[in-house]
């Protein structure tokens, strides 16, 4: 099992005092980590940096849509730093019934109250 990880981290400049002490630590642990605060760069970037990330850290509302998690099949984990993920329920409101059909009992993140 690999001890490092390629993490993608999207957040705004805005944010860079919450982002900048994790790609921080990130890095100096190995891992990885392409940091995105232009969500434009990001989305004429995303099918590579996405095609090998482990992790990806984002804002609560960055729309994680089924074609960008499609663009992950190496993905292990969703994560975002701050309370709230409206926009990762967007994973189980496009692909809830897919992956219901892969895993029975599977839920969309919204439904773990």
């Amino acid at each position: 099992m690999r001890s490092n990880f390629r993490v993608v981290c999207v957040g705004p400049a805005a944010l860079d005092f919450i982002f900048d002490p994790i790609v921080g630590t990130l890095r100096q642990h190995g891992h990885e980590v392409a940091h995105f605060v232009d969500f434009g760069k990001f989305a004429r970037e995303s099918s590579t940096v996405l095609k090998s990330a482990d992790v990806l850290v984002a804002i609560g509302s960055f729309h994680c849509t089924r074609e960008l998690m499609i663009q992950a099949p190496q993905l292990r984990a969703v994560v975002s730093p701050f309370i709230g993920t409206e926009g990762f329920d967007e994973i189980g409101r496009d692909s809830a019934r897919h992956r219901r059909s892969q895993r029975p009992g599977a839920r969309k993140l919204s439904e773990y109250g």
